[in-house]
Parts: C-alpha cells; sequence; structure tokens
C-alpha cells in the first residue's frame, strides 16, 4: 500500500494511480473509523471491470462524493445502485476526489470510447462544482456562451507541492477551525486582511467567501491558464448569496455549456446519462458545523438555489436535483459534520433509492 493513490495528468490534471490503495481516516467527529480504499488496473475504485459485453456497463462519475473514500465500497453510491439494479449491470465507480464537470468532460472524449458504457451518471456537488469550473481554467465563454478550450496547466509551485505530498499536504476541504472550507493562502489573506481569527462568526465567514470567489473569478481572467488551486474548494456563498454578482451569473452559464458539452460527448457515444445535482449540507441544515446563514443579512439567499440551479436549462428528463429529497428528511442524518461536508452511508443510500428507477428505465430492466 503506498503513500498516496493520486498523479497528476496534463490533460484533466489529477486522475488515479492504477493499481494502488489508501487508508482513509475519519474526523473523530465522524467516528474515527478507517477505511480502505483500492484503486483497479483501469484506475478506477472497485473490482477489475469484466468483459465487455457481458452485462450493460454503467460509469458513474463525479468528484469526492462519488469515490466515496470515506465509505466502504459497498456503501457507496454506485456500489447502491448496483444492488439497487440487483447485480443485472456492471457499475464502474469513475470518482476521483475534487473533479469537477470541466475535467470529467475531457477524460470522458477517451474513457468513453475505451470502456463503451451503456449509460453514464454524472453526480455534481453543487456547493462547490461551479466554482471548480473558475479554478480549473479548463474553459470560458465566447460572445455566444460556446466553450473555448484554453491551454490551462498546472502551476509550478502547486505541481511541486503535489509531487512531494501525493495530496497528503493538501487541506481537501477539511476543517479549519470552524469553517469546511480550504482556499490558497493568497486569497484567504486577501479576503481574511489578515486578522488573527481565521473565519470568526457566521456573519464574517459568508462575507469571506464571497470575497474569496470575487478573487478567483479576477484571476480566472487575468491568469487564464496558470492553475494554482485543485484541491482546496470553498462554498459557493457569491450564487447563493449574491445571485446576480458578475462571478454567479457567469459561474451559472458556464456550468450550463460544460454540462450540455458532457451530453453531447455522452450522446455521441450511444449512451444515456443522466445528470444528478447533490445539495450542500449548508442548504439544508440550520447552524450546520456552527455557522448559520442569515437571511435578513442575505435577503437573496433560497436554500434550493445551489441544487436546483444545476439542472437549469437542460432536459429535466436528464438532471434531477436531489434537494427535495434531501429537504423532505432529516437532512443531518445524510451527512457527515466537524469539517467533512460530505453525505454519509445513509445519503449515498436515499439518494440510490432515488436514482435507480430513472436508470432501470433507461435500460428496460423494468
Amino acid at each position: 500500500m503506498g503513500n498516496t493513490i493520486y498523479r497528476l495528468n496534463e490533460q484533466h490534471f489529477q486522475e488515479h494511480i492504477p493499481g494502488q490503495s489508501k487508508v482513509y481516516v475519519h474526523l473523530p467527529a465522524n467516528g474515527g473509523n478507517r477505511i480502505r480504499v483500492d484503486i483497479n488496473s483501469d484506475g478506477f475504485r472497485g473490482p477489475e471491470l469484466l468483459g465487455d459485453g457481458l452485462k450493460p456497463r454503467l460509469m458513474v462519475y463525479g468528484d469526492s462524493f462519488t469515490v466515496a473514500e470515506y465509505s466502504e465500497l459497498e456503501a457507496s453510491f454506485p456500489a447502491m445502485l448496483a444492488q439497487g439494479l440487483g447485480n443485472e449491470v456492471e457499475v464502474v465507480n469513475a470518482g476521483v476526489v475534487g473533479l469537477g464537470p470541466d475535467q470529467i468532460s475531457l477524460r470522458l472524449r477517451t474513457e468513453l470510447q475505451q470502456h463503451s458504457p451503456d449509460f453514464v451518471v454524472l453526480l455534481v456537488f453543487s456547493g462547490n462544482d461551479h466554482g471548480d469550473l473558475i479554478r480549473n481554467k479548463i474553459y470560458q465563454l465566447d460572445a455566444q456562451d460556446h466553450l473555448v478550450l484554453r491551454n490551462a496547466r498546472v502551476s509550478e509551485d502547486l505541481a511541486r507541492e503535489f509531487s512531494r505530498t501525493g495530496m497528503a499536504g493538501f487541506a481537501l476541504g477539511r476543517l479549519v477551525k470552524r469553517a469546511s472550507t480550504s482556499v490558497p493562502r493568497r486569497f484567504f489573506n486577501q479576503a481574511t486582511e489578515d486578522r488573527e481569527s481565521p473565519f470568526g462568526n457566521s456573519e464574517d465567514f459568508y462575507e469571506r467567501l464571497i470575497r474569496i470567489a470575487q478573487l478567483e473569478f479576477e484571476a480566472y481572467n487575468s491568469e487564464p491558464t496558470n492553475v494554482t488551486n485543485l484541491f482546496n474548494d470553498g462554498y459557493d456563498a457569491d450564487i447563493a448569496l449574491k445571485p446576480e454578482a458578475a462571478s454567479a451569473k457567469y459561474k451559472r452559464r458556464l456550468m450550463f455549456a460544460v454540462l450540455s458539452e458532457i451530453q453531447r460527448t455522452v450522446q455521441r457515444f450511444n449512451a444515456e446519462i443522466l445528470i444528478v445535482s447533490v445539495p450542500a449540507p449548508r442548504d439544508l441544515i440550520p447552524n450546520y458545523d456552527g455557522l448559520n446563514i442569515d437571511v435578513a443579512k442575505w435577503p437573496d439567499y433560497a436554500p434550493n438555489r445551489l441544487a436546483d440551479e444545476v439542472c437549469s436549462g437542460l432536459d429535466p428528463s436528464i438532471c434531477i436535483s436531489l434537494f427535495d429529497l434531501f429537504a423532505a428528511r432529516d437532512s443531518s442524518a445524510l451527512y457527515f459534520k466537524g469539517g467533512n461536508n460530505h453525505w454519509n452511508d445513509l445519503g449515498q443510500a436515499v439518494a440510490a433509492e432515488y436514482v435507480t428507477p430513472h436508470i432501470a428505465e433507461a435500460l428496460n430492466l423494468r
């Protein structure tokens, strides 16, 4: 077992090392359990792929919500899908920590040809995936809102740190005092004005997240090919709290263009697609990790905006938001806490149960 399962990729920045393994250790607030994560020879979490044509193949793409290092393999969303489909379908966990939809769009161009899936599920974490499109700098929009591919490259400093630590040196969104976010130091210092407390109270926290989003957007425009942040993703407070901000408007347009491109790519390979928007716990759980959103201060805030915005403009038959599903339950039982803002085993099971009939109908299994 090596000390990392990740390596840099020149095209889409980060990927798994085939055949490698690691152990994920939970925060004490979530039990402190240790989870073994095994990567197969194709770079996916889980067992080796079956031979082509033995079963219909479904590939699940996304970031840490998909690969689910914090859950045993059988409790992960992709595995729960397989169980719900009666194991009649080979379900491949194609998630990679920190991967945004734009990076996935590049992966699909080669992996769909290589693995010939019948169906693709794309999980989009609404809490930070809009911001990933800005931090990754892979695409920009032209005057007609068409995607233009940039020549984005990982900065020398980031590549050097990655080579030295194998991702272990990155915060990966873990707890920084009371806040489940982490940002590049230069943006953090600018946004906090070097105050003694890194985040302070809820009011300071959200104001600083908006300022960080503004700084990231400025860097997206002023340093269009220099990628300095792949793993430290903060809540998209600009879209949630100030939806008319320039960065928020652009992020929404860019997300629509990227998801539309993904849909076209999947269809070119004669596969079907379902995009699933996963809500952020901050939008569902009052006082999540001790930080509330004051609706008096942020009158434009709507809890469902981030999750539902993912599907805006897309055909509802290929994109669904889980916000209403999760909001109708005790949402606090569906997520980890204490700085780990991912869905837990129950959250994944609830989502898989809801999504399974959509896939079964498309594959004519029921």
